[in-house]
């Protein structure tokens, strides 16, 4: 087992060092009728998934998606082929690349962070995430910019989720009503680092995007205001190694119902903005807007939006996509993106 995964750690560093020398220059000024992404393609057709709310990229080219529907997490190969069906995973939702190991990591049940491996299929709990298992004893308040106590009195469901490097696991966690939290799962134990006591409108309720970047950095979303007539959702940069130096960054300014998000190893950050149906494109490195891509028309869906992102180590973006205003059990499906020259 050690053998098999330092061969995919060398591997990834392989792919990441040939990414990086060929795409670390993203965020300059794009060639192709000025986007950075071509196509998109369907990847994998509607109804291949039901209510796809999370997908992720392994270091292979398998893409993940997750059926909510059927209680399954599908491996599909690099052209679409169903591979692999993994059952044993309730009500599976967002989805992300466990940086350390290469695994995959999975919301499920809205409480339970699941990780499945990827060479093996076994399927492991990392969390089951409760009120009385996280440390809230001091968190930062990115609305007030200060450390204090805050307590987690109801968790509605878990957000977006993804790994960082040092093998820590990310997870926002929508509690409390109208909270955002983002906690980290470090060797069996969670911890509340942030979230903003800006008071929420209604449009702005609910799980927010999550990515963490090949430095460790955690990019997510809080509502920043007064009060809810002049509160705004901001992106933020959350630095681990210095919690309360997290800010938001200059842009972009996105809705309050955006599930999910990937980033590249140039630190381009892919949003899925449901509400509004676009993937919403960012320099973090700019903290710039690149672009606003809105889901193209696809046969067999009615208001195709996009749930959940991931960017594989080509550089090519996987979109999952479900109906705007779908109810559990609309067929689903994938679009693939690929990079401009």
């Amino acid at each position: 087992m050690n053998i098999k995964l330092h061969g995919w750690l060398a591997q990834y560093a392989v792919l990441t060092i040939l990414f990086v020398a060929g795409c670390r220059d993203t965020t300059s000024p794009p060639t192709n009728n000025g986007s950075i992404l071509t196509g998109p393609t369907l990847l994998v057709p509607v109804g291949a998934v039901r209510s796809p709310r999370g997908i992720t990229v392994d270091a292979r080219g398998g893409i993940w998606v997750s059926d909510m529907q059927s209680d399954l997490v599908r491996r599909f190969g690099s052209s679409g082929t169903l591979r692999d069906s993994i059952p044993g995973i309730p009500l599976p939702t967002n989805m992300g690349f466990d940086k350390s190991t290469g695994n995959v990591l999975v919301v499920a049940n809205n409480t339970t962070i699941y990780r499945i491996d990827t060479l093996t299929m076994n399927v492991n709990i990392v969390s089951v995430l409760t009120s009385s298992s996280i440390d809230t004893s001091s968190v930062y308040d990115v609305n007030l910019d200060t450390l204090r106590p805050q307590a987690i009195n109801n968790i509605n469901l878990l957000g977006d989720v993804d790994g960082a490097p040092n093998g820590d696991v990310w997870v926002n966690i929508f509690a409390n009503g109208d909270k955002n939290f983002v906690v980290r799962v470090a060797a069996g134990s969670a911890k509340a680092m942030a979230y903003s006591s800006a008071p929420a409108s209604p449009s702005d309720i609910g799980p927010k995007f999550l990515a963490v970047d090949t430095f460790g950095d955690v990019f997510t979303a809080f509502v920043t205001g007064a009060n809810p007539g002049s509160s705004r959702v901001r992106v933020y940069r959350v630095t681990p190694i210095n919690i309360t130096g997290s800010r938001p960054m200059t842009e972009p300014i996105i809705s309050g119902g955006s599930r999910g998000a990937g980033i590249d190893i140039g630190g381009v950050l892919f949003i899925a903005d449901t509400p509004i149906q676009k993937m919403v494109i960012v320099s973090t490195d700019r903290e710039s807007t690149l672009e606003a891509l809105i889901v193209p028309p696809v046969p067999g869906m009615s208001e195709p939006a996009p749930t959940d992102i991931s960017v594989g180590t080509d550089g090519s973006v996987y979109v999952a996509i479900e109906d705007l205003f779908s109810t559990p059990g609309q067929p689903g499906a994938v679009l693939k993106y690929g990079r401009a020259p």
